[in-house]
């Protein structure tokens, strides 16, 4: 029995953290599947329907803290921190802009359906002034592409805290970053910049918390180890993550503790509005306790979801992305949600939509990789033909 077991155990074979990329894959389905907002449908039992202590939200965001803070920590060593900076506000910059395509796509296309259809909408009357809104994010925000903008401002922060912490700071990064979440806490209105759905002073604690785990992970996995009792303490960790699942879900859709008000997904304990306290630990718990699960059974899990998760989290703003464009074609449906709530065609249309998202990100990443390929050649011109055959041969081992 013991050998299949260690059989199933994960091992770090390639340069990328497969079971991070897998958990951020499942952040991006239940995000897909939320963002429909439709239910009743099977779905609700392995995405919890966005009303859980802990969301795909939170996921996303931790475990981008996670590889932001173990990725420059490398990189910031190899290759400068002038690229770093450069390579990060770059990207920070596209991300932005994608935003602003995005929204800009979104509104018009609502300002024709209203004008067409007659179909409400929040947009103000003046097209002008959605424009100003799409570029500034000043008066409201556009579901699907929320992500983006904060993400946007996230990376730059976190590559500010990498800095400190190579210099041994890990105290001040998290002293600042939670003096800012409990400034947010006293008055909504401080360090509010642009107006998202995930505010920036709030958020930017959890990814903050993950640029640190991120940044000591060897260290932290080291001490993991070394500490007494690491079969027990797995255990609970695993055991704990689960329980906070079932229980968050049972108290959601089974009544649990109802006049409790303190612990319900909208309550002072686990509101999301706020990021409050318990939402985090929730967060930070649930995560650890699903890496470890998938440390010790990653084989099975791998052969039965990884085809479909993996390629989510391996590409997940790509995915994010391409979730945003079909939620959005599918909630305009006319008719939607279609009449009588059936669960079964709800389900098969989650389902649809999380398998059109999969393969839309296959078919953008093998254009992708053509598109390079095509620009190597074009850069290279001819000069890979003047190379000697024996040369093209050594070159390629």
């Amino acid at each position: 029995m013991i050998d299949p077991l260690r059989r199933w155990r994960y091992s770090p074979v390639e340069p990328r953290d497969l079971r991070l990329d897998l958990l951020r894959g499942y952040c991006v389905f239940l995000i897909a599947i939320n963002h429909l907002a439709t239910f009743p449908a099977w779905t609700v039992y392995i995405t919890g329907g966005g009303r859980l202590w802990v969301s795909g939200a939170e996921g996303f965001v931790l475990i981008s803290g996670l590889v932001l803070g173990a990725l420059y920590r490398r990189r910031s060593v190899e290759r400068g921190w002038a690229w770093s900076i450069a390579h990060v506000l770059r990207r920070s910059a596209a991300l932005y802009l994608l935003a602003v395509v995005g929204h800009w796509l979104f509104s018009t296309g609502d300002y024709l359906l209203r004008a067409w259809r007659g179909r409400v909408t929040d947009l103000p009357a003046n097209y002008f002034d959605t424009l100003i809104n799409v570029v500034f994010h000043v008066r409201y925000y556009f579901e699907g592409f929320d992500l983006l903008p904060l993400y946007a401002l996230l990376l730059p922060w976190g590559l500010g805290a990498v800095y400190l912490l190579q210099r041994g700071r890990w105290k001040w990064v998290l002293l600042i970053s939670a003096a800012i979440w409990g400034a947010w806490q006293i008055d909504r209105g401080a360090l509010v910049v642009l107006r998202l759905k995930f505010p920036f002073a709030i958020w930017q604690f959890l990814f903050i918390s993950g640029v640190v785990a991120g940044f000591y992970r060897a260290e932290l996995g080291r001490g993991w180890r070394l500490w007494p009792c690491r079969r027990a303490r797995t255990l609970v960790l695993i055991g704990g993550a689960l329980a906070i699942l079932l229980v968050s879900f049972q108290m959601t859709y089974g009544g649990l503790w109802s006049d409790v008000e303190a612990l319900q997904t909208a309550g002072p304990v686990f509101t999301r509005v706020t990021l409050a306290p318990g939402r985090i630990v929730a967060a930070m718990w649930v995560l650890a306790g699903l890496y470890a699960l998938l440390t010790l059974g990653w084989a099975p899990v791998q052969r039965l979801i990884g085809w479909l998760l993996l390629p989510l989290g391996q590409h997940a703003l790509t995915a994010y992305v391409w979730q945003a464009v079909i939620a959005y074609v599918v909630l305009r449906l006319p008719n939607y949600p279609f009449p009588g709530h059936d669960e079964f065609v709800m389900t098969a249309a989650h389902v649809m939509v999380v398998l059109v998202v999969w393969t839309s990100v296959q078919l953008t990443v093998k254009a992708r990789r053509r598109l390079a390929r095509f620009r190597r050649r074009r850069g290279t011109g001819g000069a890979a033909e003047a190379v000697a055959p024996g040369a093209q041969d050594a070159r390629r081992h």
